[in-house]
């Protein structure tokens, strides 16, 4: 009995070691537990707080680099600028290693401060280049409104980051919770299933119980940080709001500064307008249009004294007939700040001169229109010099079609000289055989007939007689080959007598003056134009070719047309003389053109001496030739002629040696022309 209560109090006792060794290992876990779990969210929140941290260093690193940079655009002294851009450099540099400590979060602060960094750079770019209204203009309204933005999302990573901290601070102390509450109710089962045990398991509960409360030390001690951290995150907020305030009202300083430079320049280039159009006679008005301040010369030129000019209004200085165009220059200054134009001013004593006159508009502080200053020139010597060279230049151009209509009447002439040599030709052979004609035989065969008293026997029965027949069949057959011969030569007579009519007829078409409209068929133009120069065209030996498209018919000035197309024609014809005689080859070609086939394209195509480059623009400038006998007008007066018309006259060529191409382009209706 005692044997066996000693295996029973041995199995008890070995039963109590047991749960003891059991309990001190439960214990021992979960106070490793509570100090991983504890080391991991302090580690975490370090890590917040440092990123907090850190986007506080940006904010105050930005706020800093913007204060440099308005520094900067101050400063006028050359020497401190260099300074100052330097540290503006810095500052940026600086910008660059904070933001990189923002972590994961900021990305979109990296991106938004990439975007500020280019415009900063811009802004000092443009001040570096002078111009400090622009710079100023870009600080305020580009990269103040950046860096609000900037620091909009800074403030975003700093919520992110204090969230963050106080939700692993909450986990923290719901695990440490859920861990102390594991332990006593494991150490209160052990308790109550081994009585015995309970002694020996109190000294490891005792050393759980003191890991929980470490911990809980440690969360004390963690919560109190964040309650600093708040505090200070508070305290920065506040100092972020008061620097933006500042920054709004140096903004509203800024703007207010630019604008009185905008004023500035604005006179500033009023002057400069004065300057640069120096003009003796200067006056001001008010906005009725009447005289406040005139200056000698602007009443010598009006012969009248400054009194009398003071609160006149400008009617009285200028021509009545150009009231109305001094009324519609009178709008457009007001409309547009300047107006230049020239009119006909009057004297006091009635006399007229020409002048020229700056308007320049004057504008109150408040925007309202407040009168304009008036500058005048007596242009009266510049006016008689444009009208003796408008004169001359009609003299000229005169002078151009008369040598123009001598160059064709050469042509004509000696159209008409071949086609009356062909007619020479032909009235000679007729003579030849009108000379050699047997009809003489004819007569003498008729009168012995006549001298026969009985025609029967003696056609019948004498020998001669017998070859009466005979002859007069031949003699017939004969006269019948003369007669197609002769009939053959007065069709050509004829032929040529038209052509000759056609030459004369187009000289007198093209003599006659232009400005009638008519319908006409392009391709009979080109082809009367060819007519001019078929001649010349066989003289030369150029291989003409017709490229005849159809076309409707053009209502249009038809001489024009004919002058157009006949000079190039002539221009082309000199052009093919560089080029041996085997060579030359012209092509007239017709082609619609414009919108839905609203316009007709006539080119002149020659593979002669070709156009230099930088000739293709100044052949149609007044006075420019290439030919030793040319006077630089054909080309000139043949494109003014096309855009009287409404069209175009262009040039083309690949470069001297390599031909070239006019065309001209034409709308097939006077209302289609464009303005």
């Amino acid at each position: 009995m005692i044997l066996r209560d000693n295996r029973l109090t041995g199995l008890l006792w070995v039963m109590v070691g047991v749960c003891v060794l059991s309990m001190g290992g439960v214990a021992t876990f979960y106070h490793l537990a509570l100090g991983r779990v504890a080391r991991t969210t302090i580690e975490s929140s370090s890590e917040a707080q440092a990123e907090l941290r850190a986007s506080y260093a940006l904010i105050e690193s930005l706020s800093l680099t913007q204060n440099a940079l308005q520094n900067l655009l101050r400063e006028r002294d050359p020497d401190a600028l260099e300074v100052l851009v330097g540290d503006l450099e810095a500052r940026q540099d600086d910008l660059t290693v904070r933001v990189d400590r923002l972590g994961d979060r900021g990305i979109t602060v990296k991106s938004r401060l990439a975007s500020w960094k280019e415009r900063c750079g811009f802004i000092v770019d443009t001040f570096l280049r002078g111009e400090r209204a622009e710079a100023n203009s870009g600080l305020v309204n580009s990269l103040m409104p950046e860096s609000e933005r900037v620091l909009a999302e800074v403030r975003e990573v700093n919520e992110a980051n204090a969230r963050e901290v106080a939700t692993r601070t909450q986990k923290m102390e719901a695990d440490i919770l859920s861990t102390r509450y594991k332990a006593i109710a494991s150490v209160a089962a052990a308790g109550l299933t081994v009585l015995a045990g309970a002694v020996v398991l109190r000294g490891q509960v005792l050393r759980g119980t003191g890991a929980v409360t470490e911990i809980l030390g440690r969360l004390s001690s963690l919560r109190a940080a964040n309650d600093l951290l708040e505090e200070k995150v508070k305290a920065r907020t506040a100092e972020i709001e008061r620097s933006n305030v500042e920054l709004h009202g140096k903004k509203q300083a800024l703007e207010q500064e630019i604008v009185e430079r905008t004023r500035v320049e604005e006179a500033l280039r009023e002057t400069n307008v004065a300057l640069q159009n120096a003009m003796p006679g200067i006056s001001r008005l008010d906005p009725e249009g009447r005289y406040v301040r005139v200056n000698d010369a602007y009443a010598a030129m009006v012969g009248r004294s400054t009194d009398e000019l003071i609160g006149a209004h400008w009617t009285v200085t200028v021509d009545p007939k150009d009231h109305e165009h001094g009324t519609g220059a009178f709008h457009r200054m007001v409309r547009d700040g300047t107006c230049d134009f020239e009119a006909s001013a009057v004297r006091k004593d009635g006399s007229t001169f020409y002048k020229q006159v700056l308007l320049v508009r004057i504008t109150s502080e408040n925007g309202d229109f407040a009168g304009h200053h008036c500058f005048m020139r007596d242009i009266s010597e510049r006016k008689r010099a444009e009208s003796e060279k408008e004169e001359a230049h009609r003299k000229l151009v005169d002078l151009s079609r008369r040598a123009g209509m001598a160059e064709v009447a050469t042509n004509v002439l000696h159209n008409v000289g071949n086609v009356l040599t062909s007619v020479n030709v032909s009235a000679s052979l007729l003579k030849e055989q009108v000379q050699k004609s047997q009809v003489a035989d004819l007569i003498e065969v008729s009168a012995l007939l006549q001298r026969t008293e009985d025609l029967g026997t003696y056609v019948t029965q004498d020998e001669k007689g017998k070859l009466v027949p005979r002859f007069l069949a031949e003699l017939g057959r004969h006269l019948a080959d003369e007669q197609r011969s002769a009939l053959t030569e007065l069709d050509a007579l004829l032929a040529n007598i038209e052509h000759v009519k056609d030459i004369v007829g187009t000289q007198q078409a093209y003599s006659k003056v232009s400005g009638v409209t008519e319908e006409v068929s392009v391709a009979e133009l080109l082809d009367a134009a060819l007519r001019v120069h078929s001649g010349a065209f066989v003289r030369h030996k150029v291989q003409l070719s017709r490229d005849y498209a159809t076309a409707p018919p053009l209502l249009v000035d038809k001489q024009k047309v004919l002058q157009i197309l006949i000079n190039l024609l002539s221009n082309a014809k000199y052009a093919l003389d560089s080029l041996p005689p085997e060579e030359r080859s012209l092509i007239a070609r017709i082609r619609t053109s414009g919108p839905d086939d609203h316009g007709v394209r006539i080119e002149v195509v020659d593979n002669g001496m070709g156009i230099a480059a930088d000739n293709l623009t100044r052949i149609f400038a007044h006075g420019f030739t290439t030919r030793k006998e040319g006077h630089g007008f054909g080309l000139h007066s043949s494109a003014l002629a096309a855009r009287e018309l409404g069209g175009s006259l262009s040039a083309f060529s690949d470069g001297l040696g390599r031909g070239a191409t006019f065309t001209l382009e034409l709308p097939l209706r006077p209302s289609e022309v464009v303005a």
